[in-house]
């Protein structure tokens, strides 16, 4: 397998922030790649992608020039391989609400992000190239969602970008982050995502991973809740050759409300990998978690849920569900949901499901004049639509929905 330096050796260092991305290659320089033997990725092998050769291509710019979400008056960022681009983009501060980026000198970092068990977050902090800076001040709510556009394009592109994110007292905040591709040529996008979010406060998301059948896609999304506060993902893995999310939630304050929904849409030899960790750490609150795939010709999928309970976390709800439909015998599916509970006054859950599609259901609709593909089809929407349900914007709720339908018709 190929050496850390090697594989980052392409990448152009930057100039800002010197302090956190020095710490961060000092921290490399102990580390290696995960391979077989590694718990955390025993079912994702990285061997392909860190043996390819990623480097800056920055300064291309994409032929399409609209990538807004239909209907949704939002603030729009676009960054085409890891670099801002002003020319797509339209946002503005609103009172209270301060939207920049990472590359703007004026904006301060301070590295608090753990880097010390993931390669691929030490590579980003030690190189990032640029991302949101958000700040939204106390009591204040941003008027509008803001769209984070990323688009690879060029030859063998490594684009990384890191997010960075503080809802204060009170506040509140949409974000719709969109990784798309503009060519079909191999590239590889490690992403990192860090929210602060303060008490009482209110932050949802929504993620589309749209890549091309040849893109990697590495992303670190870590959350800390206040006291009171409420945060809501939903993520929707649709393509790329190979995905692997990780999200960690930290619940530091009580009465907080944590919910993760998923759905991995995969065919041809597309590998999906969500590892999620919600951490109760005091009492009164609730998380509830729903992960759901649908694995079509030679496709993989990983699921691995964890939900801690600390020992003072008494009167935690906390759910977790994993179902999973293989539209073919080759089609495989990894599933682990867990708890770890430490308190004795709780209600918690999980469980997990795999399986194929009803025939008798199947049958029923085809004696109702349905062929036998409009069949599954529609068994396979309602199926995975629950995941998207909740989202409480309906713009962004019915354009989720038609991005899942518009996979669905390619399986």
């Amino acid at each position: 397998m190929a050496t850390i330096q090697d594989f980052i050796s392409a990448f152009k260092p930057q100039e800002n922030h010197t302090a956190v991305r020095e710490a961060a290659m000092g921290q490399l320089s102990g580390m290696t790649f995960p391979n077989r033997k590694t718990e955390a990725w025993k079912y994702t092998r990285v061997a392909q992608l860190v043996k390819s050769s990623f480097k800056d291509n920055s300064g291309l710019t994409p032929a399409a020039s609209n990538y807004k979400i239909p209907e949704l008056d939002c603030h729009q960022l676009v960054f085409v391989n890891g670099q801002l681009e002003s020319n797509l983009s339209n946002f503005s501060d609103q009172e209270g609400v301060s939207i920049n980026h990472l590359s703007d000198q004026s904006v301060e970092l301070n590295g608090a992000l753990d880097i010390n068990h993931n390669v691929f977050t030490a590579i980003n902090q030690a190189l990032f190239t640029d991302g949101l800076f958000l700040n939204v001040q106390k009591n204040v709510s941003a008027q509008k969602p803001i769209h984070v556009v990323h688009i690879s394009m060029g030859e063998n592109s490594g684009n990384q970008l890191r997010h960075v994110i503080n809802i204060a007292e009170g506040a509140s905040a949409e974000l719709i982050f969109s990784y798309l591709s503009e060519d079909e040529h191999s590239q590889f996008n490690n992403m990192v995502f860090e929210a602060q979010i303060g008490a009482n406060a209110d932050l949802k998301v929504i993620k589309l991973q749209s890549e091309n059948g040849a893109s990697f896609h590495i992303g670190k999304d870590n959350v800390q809740q206040d006291k009171d506060s409420r945060f809501s993902i939903n993520t929707l893995c649709l393509g790329g050759k190979m995905i692997r999310n990780d999200l960690e939630i930290s619940v530091n304050g009580s009465n907080c409300e944590t919910v993760l929904n998923g759905a991995y849409v995969c065919n041809a030899n597309q590998h999906v990998d969500n590892h999620t960790v919600v951490d109760h750490k005091v009492p009164d609150c609730y998380s509830n978690e729903l992960y759901k795939g649908i694995l079509a010709d030679q496709s993989t999928g990983v699921f691995n849920g964890k939900v801690f309970v600390r020992p003072d976390a008494q009167r935690i709800n906390a759910f977790q569900s994993n179902g999973n439909i293989l539209l073919s015998d080759e089609a495989t599916i990894n599933t682990k949901p867990e708890l770890e509970i430490y308190a004795d006054d709780v209600k918690c859950s999980h469980g997990t499901t795999t399986g194929q599609l009803d025939k008798d259901a199947i049958f029923y609709l085809r004696a109702r004049g349905l062929s036998e593909q409009s069949a599954k089809k529609l068994l396979v929407r309602a199926f995975a639509g629950e995941t998207v349900e909740n989202i409480s914007n309906e713009t962004l709720r019915n354009w989720a929905a038609n991005l899942l339908d518009a996979k669905f018709d390619t399986l």
